[in-house]
């Protein structure tokens, strides 16, 4: 939650009054947590936001994540918050596929992991990148 906080700040000043953020008020279990309303009341990007407590180079996205990127691969983007607790800082992923496809985000774990089912795993492939 302190992740999804932290991008709540990030995006409100991005998108001044065009957040919706689906668990501001608990868990909503839905397949994204934040989306963009565009002006005409469609939805402009749904917004996933991935956080973890150390600097961690790789996350998770459910199976019901996964698909709804699958459906919507241009309005679809991943915030990934590393240090969420202290310091947080975020990388934006504006487009998924193409940061497979480059390479920037590989499909598969660099250590040891125990797996829960039904997850699809990505990892950093580099350390650093330009926003």
């Amino acid at each position: 939650m302190a992740s999804e906080e932290y991008l709540f700040g990030i995006l409100k000043k991005k998108y001044p009054d065009r957040v919706k953020w689906l668990n501001e008020k608990g868990e909503s279990d839905s397949d994204h947590d934040f989306e963009i309303i565009d002006l005409d009341g469609t939805i402009e990007y749904y917004i996933e936001c991935k956080g973890t407590v150390k600097n961690k180079p790789t996350f998770y996205m459910t199976k019901h994540e996964w698909r709804l990127f699958l459906n919507n691969t241009r309005n679809y983007q991943i915030y990934f918050v590393k240090n969420s607790f202290e310091n947080p800082i975020h990388i934006l992923i504006d487009n998924l596929l193409d940061w497979v496809l480059k390479g920037k985000l590989v499909p598969y774990l660099k250590e040891r992991v125990v797996v829960k089912e039904e997850r699809v795993f990505l990892t950093l492939h580099q350390t650093t990148f330009d926003e």
